[in-house]
């Protein structure tokens, strides 16, 4: 059944973070399109400023750019301020980053500065902006997650890790909200082509045999999917990928595959 158009289910504003490059960027230019007006959060001001330039003048909808840290408590209750006089209807929790190497050989700046940005952030402004689409009685909540969510991945432990607790998050929400008009989907793509992943530091994603999908694919898979279902792994080879993993090996199999696979592309140093 047709439930019309994104904007008329959940507009009029959508609140992207990460916002400035790959999938968040696809995000943005997509929902432009679809005739949103959006807020657009990343650390890069610059790159938010050319992006906000560059969506006024193709699209002609109203652009808002938070320049924020999200791994900060500071600035995820800033994002939250910021917005108070808009009706943020459609929430894309897309900021995420990567802590690559063994758990115990991680420092821990980094990692926990992973998590807060992973787990907290996006549970922070969920929340947040949740309460209010609750109390309306219509909104639309997107995690992007990861299919490394469905497995634990060796040398990726706290990136594996907060995914599934997003995966979790989002699909217990999926239940909760049913009849409510407060939608939620988790949509997990695999290997993306984006600015993020290409110059991510100590691993080689091309020794990782597994195609890259584009953003601007993962974004139109997954949104199509919003008001629909739980949670979807973006691509049929992604998809049949876990699907054999979860279903025909066992969780040690599968471990001792997958530590082979990444050794083999993260840095010697990082192991």
């Amino acid at each position: 059944m047709d439930r019309g158009s994104l904007k008329e289910r959940y507009g009029p504003w959508a609140l992207i973070t990460g916002a400035s490059a790959g999938i968040g960027l696809a995000f943005a230019r997509h929902l432009s399109a679809e005739g949103f007006d959006i807020v657009i959060v990343a650390r890069r001001e610059r790159a938010l400023a050319e992006c906000k330039t560059a969506l006024e003048q193709e699209f002609g909808n109203r652009v808002r750019t938070i320049a924020a840290d999200l791994s900060t408590e500071v600035d995820v209750d800033r994002v939250i301020h910021e917005t108070e006089d808009l009706e943020i209807g459609l929430l894309i929790n897309n900021a995420g980053a990567y802590t690559v190497g063994a758990v115990l050989g991680s420092k821990a700046e980094e990692a926990e500065a992973t998590a807060r940005l992973n787990v907290i952030a996006p549970l922070r402004l969920t929340l947040s902006f949740g309460a209010a689409m609750k109390t309306r009685k219509r909104g639309g909540i997107v995690f992007v997650a990861s299919n490394s969510g469905y497995q634990a991945v060796p040398y990726l432990g706290v990136y594996s890790a907060s995914k599934a607790f997003m995966l979790m998050l989002g699909e217990s929400m999926y239940a909760e909200t049913t009849g409510t008009g407060v939608d939620v989907l988790v949509m997990s793509p695999g290997p993306t082509r984006t600015p993020g992943m290409n110059s991510l530091s100590g691993i080689d994603f091309k020794k990782i045999p597994m195609a890259f999908m584009s953003p601007e694919s993962v974004v139109i898979s997954g949104l199509c999917k919003l008001g629909k279902t739980p949670s979807t792994v973006i691509g049929f080879k992604n998809w049949l990928m876990i699907f054999i993993c979860q279903r025909l090996l066992s969780r040690r199999t599968l471990l001792a595959f997958t530590r082979w696979t990444m050794y083999k592309a993260v840095d010697p140093d990082r192991r």
